[in-house]
This record gives C-alpha cells, sequence and structure tokens, in this order.
C-alpha cells in the first residue's frame, strides 16, 4: 500500500489553476488559466493535445453533431449560433511568455498545441492559456446555460488529453466519458449574484460582493470539477463519517428526516462495500440521474407510483451516487473499460436490494392488485429487470460485446443493456466462484488502486483470479470478449436406482460453466456445475430422488433461452413442465408451457364485425420491448 501511494505521489504531478469570470448576460466565461504540464508519458513530446470539449457544439461537423444525427435528434443541428457553445482561444503562452502555435483538430474539440521545444520524459512545462467560453444552451446535453434557470457547468475547461504511449484524442460524443491525466486544481470563480452553488470540489472560501459572488474551489488528484448553479437553494450537504454528500435528489412525499437517514444508509452501504472515498465531497445531482435512469423505475407515468418512497429514494440515490463514488475514484478509460463501473455499480445495486429489501417487486404496489397478482409479471422481482431487459438486445440482434467501446454501442446498450449485463456478469461469477470473492475483490479493487494513474481493467481481473480457487478465464474470455448467448438444454436423461445419467448441449458454442439443480417436487435438493462443454457432454450423477433436472433454476446465468431447461425423471409419457394459460401476454415463466389467449376483433363493410380469439405462446417482451 505505501508503494502504490509513493508511486500515485510521483506521477500525479499536473497542477492546474483557474481564475475564471462567469457573465450572466451572455453566458460566456472568462478563464485565465495556468497549467503545470509534467510529461509522465514515458516519450520525448513536441506536440500537447487539450480536450476542448465545449467548442464541440461550434460546428454540425463535429463527433457531437454527427451522434446527434445518428440518434435523430435535430435540435444541435438547428440550433442558432447564440444557442451553441464555442471556445475563443486568445492567447498561448508558455514559460517566458513565447507564443505557442496551436489550432483545433479532431473536428473541432481538441487543441493542438505545438511547443516551441521537445519536452523530455519527467521534465515540466508552464502553460498560460487565456480563453473565452461561450456556454451552449442546456436543451442539448443539460450542460451550459439554461439548466433549472442556471447554469451546469461539466468539461467546461481545458484540460490535457491522456497520452500513454499513442495520444487519446476522444471527442466529445454526449457520452460522459472524458479521458484525463489527474490533475491538482485550483479554481477562483466570479459568478453573478442570485444563484447557489453546488460542486464536487471542496470549498476554499466564499464571498458575496455588490456585484456578484466569489469563490475557491480545490480538488487534488481530480479529473474535472463540476458546478451547478440555480437560483433556488437545492443541493443539501450531509455528513457520514469522512465523506460529505452534496445531494438535491428528494422525494417530495418523503420528509427531508428521513431522506437523511436513508442518505445514511445507503452511504454507509457504498463505503463498506467499496472502502474510503479520497476526496473530501460527493456530488449526488438529480441530473446525473436522469440522464442515466433506472429504466424499471420509469416505466410507469409518474402520477402512478408503485413503489414506496423509501425504495424508490434509495434507489436513486444509491445508482447514481455509486456511479459518482466510483467514476471519480477509479480512474480507468471508461470509453474503452466501461464495463468495468457497470459490473461494479450493477452489481452492488443487485446486492442492496437482496440485503434491504428482498421481497420487492418488480411492479411494487401493483403486484397485489387483483387480477394481476396471479401473473408473472407481477411476482418478478425487482431485480429480476435486469435480466429482462437486457434481453431486449439479444432478442432484436443488435446485442453487443462488454468491452466494446463505448462510442460505438448503440443506444439502448450504451444506456441499459451492456450495463446491466455486465452486472449480472459479475453475480454470476459470484455464484460460480462464491459471492465473498466477489465481495472481497471489490473492496481490495477500489482500496488498492483509488486515484491510481493510467489503471487497466486488467487489475480487476488479477485480484479476482487472487481471491478465486476455480478457474475464471471464461468470464473474460467469452463472458466480457464475445457477443455469443449463454445457451444451453438437457438431452437423453436416464435414471437408475443409484444414478442419474444424461447429457448437457450447448447450444450457442459459449465456453461458460452451467449450474444443475436437481429437484424433488418444488425444492432444491442438489446442484452441481458442470464447465467445457463445447457442443455435447455427458454426465453421471448420484440419485438423491430428484424427480427433475433444471438448468439455471435460480436464473443467476443470463441465459438467452431458458425454456428448454427442464427435464422430468417420472418417465418417458411425463411432461417436462405444467400447461399455464394466461389471458393477454405475460412476461416469459421458463417453469412452464405457455400459452396465451386473448380475444381478436375485425371489421369490414362485407362481413361486419367479426370476432375471435387467438392462442400463441409468445411472451410480452418479444412483442412490447420489440420496438426499444
Amino acid at each position: 500500500m505505501l508503494c502504490i501511494t509513493l508511486f500515485q505521489t510521483l506521477i500525479a504531478q499536473n497542477t492546474n489553476t483557474i481564475s475564471a469570470t462567469l457573465n450572466g448576460e451572455n453566458h460566456t466565461i472568462q478563464i485565465e488559466q495556468r497549467f503545470i504540464y509534467h510529461n509522465t508519458s514515458g516519450i520525448a513530446l513536441d506536440t500537447l493535445y487539450f480536450n476542448d470539449w465545449n467548442n464541440a457544439y461550434a460546428e454540425n461537423t463535429s463527433e457531437l453533431a454527427k451522434r446527434f444525427r445518428e440518434e435523430f435528434k435535430k435540435s444541435l443541428h438547428l440550433a442558432k449560433i447564440k444557442d451553441r457553445g464555442y471556445t475563443n482561444i486568445q492567447s498561448i503562452t508558455t514559460n517566458g511568455y513565447n507564443g505557442i502555435t496551436w489550432k483545433h483538430v479532431n473536428k473541432g474539440d481538441i487543441l493542438q498545441l505545438r511547443l516551441p521545444s521537445t519536452l523530455a520524459p519527467n521534465e515540466k512545462i508552464e502553460l498560460n492559456f487565456s480563453y473565452e467560453v461561450d456556454l451552449p444552451n442546456s436543451r442539448f446535453t443539460n450542460y451550459g446555460h439554461g439548466y433549472l434557470n442556471g447554469y451546469y457547468l461539466k468539461d467546461w475547461y481545458l484540460t490535457p488529453a491522456f497520452i500513454d504511449g499513442n495520444c487519446k484524442l476522444y471527442s466529445n460524443k454526449n457520452i460522459d466519458d472524458l479521458y484525463t491525466p489527474v490533475t491538482d486544481t485550483e479554481i477562483k470563480l466570479k459568478y453573478p449574484r442570485g444563484l447557489s452553488l453546488a460542486t464536487n470540489y471542496k470549498t476554499i472560501s466564499q464571498t458575496d460582493f455588490s456585484i456578484g459572488q466569489y469563490i475557491a474551489l480545490k480538488g487534488t488528484q481530480r479529473k474535472n470539477c463540476d458546478i451547478i448553479l440555480t437560483p433556488e437553494k437545492r443541493f443539501s450537504v450531509h455528513k457520514i463519517k469522512s465523506l460529505t454528500v452534496t445531494t438535491d435528489i428528494e422525494s417530495k412525499k418523503f420528509s427531508e428526516l428521513k431522506q437523511g437517514i436513508s442518505i445514511f444508509k445507503v452511504s454507509n452501504f457504498i463505503l463498506y462495500n467499496l472502502g474510503e472515498y479520497p476526496h473530501e465531497n460527493l456530488l449526488v445531482a438529480e441530473v446525473d440521474y436522469d440522464k442515466s435512469p433506472l429504466y424499471g423505475l420509469g416505466l410507469l407515468p409518474k402520477f402512478i407510483r408503485p413503489y414506496n418512497e423509501e425504495f424508490q429514494f434509495e434507489i436513486k440515490f444509491l445508482k447514481t451516487a455509486l456511479n459518482q463514488f466510483l467514476e471519480e475514484s477509479l480512474y480507468l478509460d471508461k470509453r474503452q473499460e466501461r464495463w468495468v463501473y457497470d459490473s461494479m455499480a450493477v452489481y452492488l445495486m443487485i446486492k442492496y436490494v437482496e440485503e434491504n429489501y428482498p421481497d420487492q417487486k418488480y411492479t411494487g404496489k401493483l403486484s397485489n392488485v387483483w387480477g394481476f397478482r396471479s401473473y408473472n409479471l407481477a411476482k418478478m422481482h425487482f431485480n429480476d429487470q435486469y435480466h429482462l431487459l437486457q434481453m431486449v438486445s439479444v432478442l432484436r440482434n443488435d446485442h453487443q460485446a462488454l468491452i466494446t467501446p463505448n462510442d460505438s454501442l448503440t443506444k439502448w446498450n450504451n444506456k441499459i443493456a451492456n450495463s446491466y449485463k455486465a452486472g449480472l456478469g459479475l453475480s454470476y461469477l459470484g455464484d460460480y466462484i462464491g459471492y465473498e470473492a466477489i465481495d472481497k475483490s471489490i473492496r481490495d479493487f477500489y482500496t488498492d488502486f483509488a486515484l491510481t494513474p493510467k489503471l487497466k481493467g486488467d487489475s480487476f481481473r488479477k485480484v479476482i483470479a487472487q481471491n478465486s480457487s476455480k478457474d475464471i478465464n471464461w468470464y473474460f474470455s467469452e463472458y466480457l470478449a464475445q457477443r455469443t448467448n449463454i445457451d444451453f438444454k438437457i438431452k437423453k436423461v436416464k435414471k437408475t436406482k443409484d444414478s442419474i445419467q444424461f447429457t448437457i448441449k450447448n447450444k450457442t458454442g459459449s465456453n461458460v460453466p452451467i449450474s444443475l439443480f436437481g429437484l424433488a417436487k418444488d425444492s432444491v435438493v442438489s446442484k452441481y456445475w458442470f464447465k467445457g462443454i463445447d457442443t455435447t457432454k455427458s454426465y453421471t450423477i448420484p440419485n438423491n430422488n430428484e424427480s427433475r433436472l433444471v438448468l439455471n433454476y435460480d436464473k443467476k446465468i443470463p441465459e438467452a433461452n431458458q425454456r428448454d431447461n427442464w427435464k422430468s425423471l417420472k418417465g418417458f409419457l411425463s411432461s417436462n413442465k405444467r400447461l399455464q394459460f394466461r389471458f393477454f401476454k405475460d412476461i416469459e415463466n421458463p417453469n412452464y408451457n405457455q400459452l396465451f389467449y386473448f380475444p381478436e376483433f375485425k371489421f369490414n363493410l362485407n362481413d361486419g364485425f367479426r370476432g375471435g380469439i387467438t392462442i400463441d405462446n409468445k411472451p410480452i417482451i418479444r412483442e412490447i420491448f420489440h420496438l426499444a
């Protein structure tokens, strides 16, 4: 641990000093920035690159504008000049006030600087920037001016692009994955009176004066400073042990006292399962939740509130706090290795619900409504939504591997499917090697590598391998790296007095382990794991008076098709699964052979009205989510 801390101290040498003035009339920020750049790349540099993501709004040729077109959003393309953002570079100088040649590259949101002389490894250079940031209208991405009649400042000043052998010139694509070296930053900001400020940085001092307000902020070994300015005071501050939480997530029907208790409860859960937060302040903002909500909470209109206030508040706060906690501490390349963040965050969300709300249904209070409560959808646990919603991409055959770069994911996979699949994968791995090993791996990884520059996802793999007594290479080579679905089937079952012989067929070729359960009536009497099944493989297990064999009975494995996982041991004529009729549609229940029936009416001028009953076996997910 001492070696890691020393390494961080030696390498985190970038320092950044900003003096900024926000003009409330024309929504611009005049910035004077002094940046001490430390060359830790290991190679000599004659060119530096800085992220200028605010300038991505300036032209329709930018990667941001291209992303909007791909998502059929016209707002930025048709925007007036006054609503666009851009950066006006006034001057860039080095030590001794030597001018630097610069230009915008990468379609406008990367600033290229030609150095007057080569910067050798471990050498430093002082860069002085003078520029004006014209903020975009917040209606495009929530960032800029106009957010709640105020401002949301994110990625608003120049930061160095990451150099690790190669320059990682990542354009702004509205996926919140800025990759920049850690820096010690001090900011002095003047802003208009009448605005309340919240930030993820530590507040050093704050003063009101006749024509505005002044605040001094500091961040040690941070990536970037987020600032939210609103006309009314929205944010409350909560101190939990060594952690200070600044949040505006609230529930109008949940008292402030109870909200505080829930924040304390959730924060302690995060601290226990991850470790101490290395910064003074954690910003947990409603706007960040709205950009990446938990999809299950948003399926129904807001006037229908199926969850109690405590649960809904805690889940919203937990999801947002976890994402901020991880991304502000683990300095991974999110564009290339987002799966690390997603797997840890969703795994811990699943764990939180299992520990604190074990009986929580997906449809909440609606699960008790007469006429609906007998449906499988009403019986579905809240955590079952992760498998249900990641299956949408599988059914449409547009699912993508978890190691797919963040900017290459489809919109559904980016916002929902891949993060859910990542969390399910870690839970699947936990079922295989033991949840204690996964819990310990998460804590060890966070404790050992928080604030570590140039962190790689391979470090997470090594930590899990150290805590596992089983081979886990399949998880990284197959589950993470491939888009192959998981689908197994039981064949050729033969039962004798002392043993049961059977064959498992791998229908997709995905080389991952599969669990097998033996049931006596509805009770589990045995459980086994099998792996290395390329196509088909036969096994023999002891006869423990099982009446049925079921693959993946607890549904811990995100299998694409679970309808052929059952085999009866009661004889040739016995049905593997019972028949279930459902009026209208329902969620698939792999424990039954399902038939759905519903009335159908047609009308034409010749025959008039005609009615009948349609019967099929297609569950609701194959139709409702087809257009998602």
